[in-house]
């Protein structure tokens, strides 16, 4: 088993989907709950790893599930702290969606100019269209993308 990596999720924004379908929201709506569980601390035992069906909601869970045990996740409340634990080393990675450029663009620089990365969730240089955000340690890139890439939409 590999050691648990630190990385700090933050509760998504409100996303405006045009012509969503019922299935997709309620795969928001479960996600949005799963990421406030994880801010509030909750260390809960529940699963859906062995559920039958292949339904968005499952799937979704599934996924948060796995990152909930495969990372220590944590938030602290402002981009820029998080994004200077990154540039630190304090934490290997920062993962959000949904926050406007003014909450991180200073916070990106420090992550470049102390080596680390910005990306969007499936590994491409980020740029201002994104709103997928993946700030990282140099050689957690890799790891991180593997759990999340499949996530942005």
């Amino acid at each position: 088993m590999r050691p648990r990596q630190t990385i700090i999720l933050v509760q998504p924004a409100p996303m405006r989907i045009t012509a969503m379908t019922d299935d997709l929201k309620l795969a928001l709506r479960a996600a949005h709950k799963a990421c406030a569980l994880i801010k509030a601390g909750f260390e809960q035992d529940f699963t859906t790893e062995h559920k039958a069906d292949k339904s968005l909601v499952t799937s979704v869970d599934q996924q948060v599930d796995r990152l909930i045990y495969e990372f220590d996740l944590r938030t602290w409340g402002t981009t820029a702290l998080e994004l200077c634990a990154v540039a630190k080393g304090s934490a290997d990675a920062f993962i959000c969606v949904g926050d406007k450029l003014w909450d991180y663009a200073a916070g990106m620089c420090i992550v470049k100019e102390a080596g680390g990365e910005f990306l969007d969730w499936r590994g491409a240089a980020w740029n201002s269209s994104h709103s997928f955000i993946l700030a990282c340690q140099p050689g957690m890139k890799g790891v991180i993308i593997e759990n999340i890439s499949h996530l942005q939409y």
